[in-house]
């Protein structure tokens, strides 16, 4: 984008908010973390992920537009509805990749753990295909998710044992008690946990948040009758909102080191692409039945 002579915060912006959408969307790795912490079904929380994370994508695409309108700069490069069609055809095969796991998983054709094996190997072909990945970089891969899968099943076990001592404890029921004595409604609950994610999402990685808060969260949504799907869905994009915000935004200090920039330019230019997502996040909270109405559909 610089060398097309888009401008430096507009190309961090677009950069770094467009990556949020990926773990929003299946397969979504904060989503199986959550599903697996919740006990929920992994399918139902893939499938209610699909809208939201394609209105993330609308809203960015607004933003530009109206950025393009009042910044005639910009628009460095024409558009060209060539140039649309060549970019298009090279991510129509990666974008089969949620209708292979979800369409395996609802007809039943594997099981959402085997789903995940469809999916690598998937992938694996797909970057075989495009050159992007050769055989003899196979074996740092491989070494690279070996000791992520390994980090995540420590914080999964840990969560386990977190949730063994909060209800032991009884802090959920404490921490019910409290926000009901504050509100009785399911709305202001979901406000009240939105804001939450947002600042907590800003200092620990979405990860850990998720370990740390959905096991004090979920029976406090059960009692105001709150799907945990909405949590789920709520509480992802909150999160993820998070790595674009300061102090430990991991895609600010990301973008800064690749465009070699300071941090607080990666920041500035991301808040207008942070807006629609904020308002998805107010959608969500105003009607929770929407974000569970693609699983009822497809029976999840």
């Amino acid at each position: 984008m610089l060398r097309n002579g888009y401008p430096l915060r507009f190309g961090l912006g677009v950069t770094g908010a467009a990556a949020l959408i990926a773990p929003v969307m299946p397969p979504s790795i904060p989503a199986v973390i959550f599903a697996g912490l919740a006990a929920v079904s992994t399918g139902a929380l893939f499938a209610a992920s699909v809208v939201p994370a394609l209105l993330m994508a609308f809203g960015l695409c607004v933003v530009v537009f109206l950025q393009a309108r009042r910044h005639p700069d910009i628009t460095a490069v024409g558009f060209s509805r060539e140039r649309v069609l060549a970019t298009g055809k090279r991510v129509i095969a990666p974008l089969g990749a949620p209708v292979v796991i979800l369409g395996g998983i609802l007809s039943g054709a594997f099981t959402p753990t085997e789903a995940a094996a469809v999916g690598v190997a998937y992938m694996l072909l797909l970057c075989f295909a495009y050159r992007t990945l050769r055989v003899r970089d196979l074996p740092g891969v491989l070494a690279e998710t070996v000791v992520t899968t390994g980090a995540i099943m420590l914080i999964v076990a840990s969560a386990a044992l977190l949730g063994y001592i909060l209800a032991r404890e009884r802090v959920p029921q404490l921490v019910t008690e409290s926000i009901f004595a504050f509100t009785g409604s399911a709305t202001a609950f979901l406000v009240i946990t939105a804001l939450l994610m947002l600042v907590l999402g800003t200092v620990v990685d979405p990860t850990a948040a998720l370990v740390l808060v959905v096991p004090i969260l979920l029976p406090i949504s059960a009692g105001f009758g709150v799907d945990p799907i909405v949590l789920g869905v709520l509480m992802i994009i909150t999160l993820m909102i998070g790595l674009l915000t300061p102090p430990v935004g991991t895609v600010l200090y990301v973008l800064s080191s690749v465009a070699r920039t300071k941090v607080s330019e990666v920041f500035l230019g991301s808040l207008p692409f942070i807006v629609p997502f904020l308002v998805l996040v107010v959608l969500i909270i105003a009607f929770p039945d929407a974000v569970v109405w693609l699983p009822k559909v497809l029976g999840l």
